[in-house]
């Protein structure tokens, strides 16, 4: 059973003590990580699981470990790696951290290193489902799913589901963003990580299991990860908003073209999902993963607001219809006789 954790329990953690404890708990949680997970963290240049790594077994010296962390991509963001030729179940953490808080952590701080992973470590112990006849985009957005899912159902096994840390990586908001600025179709999460919101209050998370939530995990992502089609047909529809972006960050023009392709009347539903849950959180004020708000105030923006409010209560409505002509009702004549 995993159980939030109290914060008083321990104050202060050092990113050590974070770092040591997520290597136990990880072993403890997926056996088959014994003797094999190596965690490296690339703040203070230290490794953790290492003692426990079973290098007899495996066939291997010490100084191959040495060798091999050396050779790891030190300038690509933090990720995991299974299949190599120590046969580790390795993370590189590249996330960059404050040296002040190296040893006295600050909650946000910590929600934030157990987001990152969190998922790296899903990658590495939930199986893929059986996906025969997929694409290689659909696959590789899968497998991001479910470490999504993963880590946003952990986040609320530690911290409880009144949590409201976000963060850029497990947040639906910013994977949108992801979408329509850095094209990253194989992340797009966001309605997916939506759904688990949805639920949050519904679902006992303090009660799985770790095989549950691997699970649970795994069927959120097959359920809600949408076909590459959609994908790339509403990353099509998003094009003029990039290169408007591209041309002008710091101006609102690229919101105007935005808003101009949410509002779209031809717009399918799900396109305008993607739109409209993108555009809300500017119109709202939300600073995105690169500190980027708008000032959408004045006549202009409250016009938008309120055609978007609009078009919001219409796909509310219409739902998988929206857009789509639809029978009216038909005036009942008043029963009489028949000529």
């Amino acid at each position: 059973m995993t159980v939030p954790v109290r914060r008083d329990q321990k104050k202060n953690k050092s990113l050590s003590d974070i770092f040591n404890q997520f290597a136990k708990d990880s072993v403890d949680h997926f056996p088959t990580l014994e003797g094999k997970l190596l965690i490296y963290d690339n703040n203070e240049k230290a490794s953790y699981g290492r003692e426990a790594l079973d290098l007899s077994k495996a066939g291997y010296r010490p100084e191959l470990v040495d060798a091999f962390i050396r050779k790891r991509k030190k300038d690509e963001g933090s990720y995991a790696e299974w299949d190599n030729n120590l046969n580790l179940s390795f993370i590189f953490y590249s996330e960059s951290i404050k040296a002040r808080e190296l040893d006295a952590v600050p909650e946000e701080t910590e929600k934030d290193i157990h987001f990152i992973l969190d998922h790296e470590l899903a990658h590495l112990v939930i199986k893929d489902p059986a996906l025969e006849g997929e694409n290689k985009q659909y696959k590789d957005t899968l497998k991001e799913a479910i470490a999504d899912a993963y880590a946003l159902i952990r986040h609320y096994q530690r911290y409880g589901t009144q949590s409201k840390h976000r963060n850029a990586i497990i947040d639906p908001w910013a994977r949108a963003g992801a979408l329509t600025f850095n094209r990253d179709t194989v992340h797009f999460s966001t309605f997916m990580l939506d759904e688990i919101v949805k639920r949050k209050d519904t679902i006992d998370f303090t009660s799985l299991t770790p095989q549950q939530t691997a699970e649970l995990a795994k069927r959120f992502a097959v359920e809600y990860t949408p076909p590459s089609s959609v994908v790339n047909r509403v990353l099509k529809k998003l094009r003029p908003v990039q290169t408007a972006h591209e041309l002008s960050p710091e101006s609102d023009t690229w919101l105007k073209v935005l808003a101009r392709v949410t509002l779209d009347p031809k717009n399918d539903s799900y396109t305008f999902k993607v739109c409209k849950k993108i555009l809300r959180g500017y119109l709202d004020g939300r600073a995105d993963m690169n500190g980027l708000s708008v000032n959408a105030t004045g006549a202009y923006w409250d016009d938008i607001r309120k055609k978007l409010r609009a078009a919001e209560v219409k796909h509310a409505r219409e739902d998988i219809l929206f857009n789509i002509p639809l029978m009216k009702d038909r005036v009942k004549r008043p029963p009489g006789p028949r000529v």
